[in-house]
């Protein structure tokens, strides 16, 4: 249904857009904000995807007013409709940190992210093994929160353990965000020798 209804908002919603009239993206994000709202109530799971799948489309745009209240309605719905340590619940409450920080609402950001680094470290099943993806995505968001504010060296201190025990061959892109974000925050306490070789040891990394 997810996909039905996104492969629809790319439909010719008209006769003089099918003789060829540009449709911009933001048009189409705005008709398919504006179709989805009072659907779906019935399957819940499947409107939070889609308002999560729109808002973050917005912010992809830059149009973060826009993508605020659908991100905090998915946020909400997976709150009364599912686990908190579901991992869709959890991206969606980054989705809406990110928003957020972009926004300048840093302490917002800093709280939703921190709330899913929580939940995100607990074990999985009892397994022991966390949620590295969005754990590692939540420090990274509180980090730049602190470098947002001025205060790069609580950013340097959160993540430099990750940085000494980071394997590089096997490291998800979210720990490499992290590593993105502590160079970045070693530049901006002042530590260029240190910034500039993590950024060269990630460009080496990306090739």
């Amino acid at each position: 249904r997810v996909i039905g209804f996104l492969i629809g908002l790319f439909e010719s919603p008209s006769p003089s857009r099918a003789r060829g009239e540009v449709v911009t993206a933001r048009e189409v994000l705005d008709r398919g904000a504006s179709s989805i709202q009072g659907t779906l109530a019935e399957d819940p799971p499947v409107r939070a995807r889609l308002l999560a799948a729109i808002g973050m489309s917005y912010h992809a745009l830059g149009l973060d007013p826009e993508a605020v209240p659908l991100l905090e309605e998915a946020r909400g719905i997976h709150a009364e409709h599912s686990a908190p340590e579901q991992p869709e619940a959890l991206d969606a409450a980054l989705a809406l940190a990110m928003v957020y920080r972009s926004l300048g609402r840093l302490d917002e950001a800093r709280d939703l992210a921190a709330g899913v680094h929580e939940l995100a470290s607990r074990p999985v099943n009892g397994s022991g093994t966390p949620r590295d993806r969005q754990a590692f995505a939540a420090l990274n968001l509180i980090a730049a929160v602190h470098c947002a504010e001025g205060e790069p060296r609580r950013a340097v201190e959160l993540l430099e353990p990750l940085a000494q025990e980071i394997d590089w061959q096997n490291a998800p892109r979210e720990l490499l965000a992290c590593m993105n974000t502590l160079a970045l925050a070693r530049e901006q306490a002042g530590r260029f020798e240190e910034a500039r070789e993590l950024l060269e040891r990630l460009h080496a990394e990306a090739r």
